[in-house]
């Protein structure tokens, strides 16, 4: 990165509001989770120009869609799917899940070889569509070299991950909570939001209704 000349960027900074800076750019974006899909819409969409966008991963993702034939797939992927899927093999449901993929999302990716969790499962409505229409390039890290990317791009905007922090406590956290939520140290405050999930803002509406009661 260091020997890398265009501008650097993460995911934070960014808003629907700035993706303009990019417009003529050859961008880079670094990670293929929640945040990626996220800034990759807003480049489609709001940056104003035809260029390509490629998405450097490095581990693959279950992209799902939020609806299916009009069906919230929340429907479909619950609690009691999940705890099936749980119990069963491994390798029949990456089979299972694979066929789901391939003929109801057309998704044509490369898939991951083990069972859903709250890192390789990603709700995405337009990515499996932008790849298709080749308004973005999905480019495996093993094939960095190949592609020559510090020489062949503007910007590179960086999708990976969070720090878990609060600034405005004086006290490091672990964010072991109490049902992801009370940190039995802090009186009368809940944290509502740190548990990871692909439906973070029903999971998110389910924590506070909890901690209300």
């Amino acid at each position: 990165i260091e020997r890398f000349k265009g501008d650097t960027y993460h995911s934070s900074e960014l808003n629907n509001q700035n993706f303009s800076i990019f417009k003529n750019k050859r961008v880079l974006v670094v990670g293929n989770g929640a945040s990626s899909s996220d800034i990759i819409y807003g480049l489609v969409n709001h940056r104003k120009c035809n260029t390509p966008i490629y998405i450097l991963y490095k581990s693959n993702k279950w992209y799902v869609k939020r609806y299916i034939f009009g069906i919230s797939i929340s429907i479909i992927i619950n609690n009691f799917i999940l705890k099936l899927a749980k119990y069963s093999s491994n390798y029949l449901y990456v089979l299972i899940f694979t066929f789901i993929s391939k003929f109801i999302f057309q998704n044509s990716l490369d898939l991951p070889n083990n069972k859903i969790n709250y890192k390789n499962l990603i709700a995405d409505d337009n990515i499996i569509d932008f790849i298709k229409q080749k308004k973005c390039f999905y480019i495996k890290d093993s094939l960095c070299d190949k592609y020559n990317l510090l020489n062949n791009f503007d910007s590179l905007i960086f999708c990976t991950g969070f720090k878990k922090k609060c600034s405005f406590i004086d006290k490091n956290l672990n964010f072991m909570f109490y049902n992801h939520i009370i940190d039995p140290e802090i009186k009368n405050c809940g944290f509502i939001g740190f548990c990871p999930s692909y439906n973070w803002v029903e999971v998110s509406y389910y924590q506070a209704l909890w901690f209300i009661k």
